[in-house]
């Protein structure tokens, strides 16, 4: 996966426009917005732990995304 950052400004109409990415028209791609400064472990660690989240080994997804999609 290639990934493509950019730092953007909101926009008065609280738009953000994303020009020049490296990608194919057509393509499918995941955007995730931050406010700048934050990465996005330092975000899902406070929210995590604001949240009550519990902390689940790599094993324990596993078995819980094949519990969800049927797999045993």
């Amino acid at each position: 996966m290639e990934a493509y950052k950019q730092i953007l400004t909101v926009g008065k109409n609280r738009e953000i426009l994303i020009e020049g990415v490296p990608y194919s028209p057509g393509s499918k791609v995941e955007v995730t917005v931050l406010p700048s400064g934050k990465n996005i472990f330092e975000y899902t660690d406070n929210l995590v732990q604001k949240k009550g989240i519990p902390r689940y080994s790599l094993k324990e997804v596993e078995d819980i995304i094949h519990e969800y999609r049927g797999i045993k």
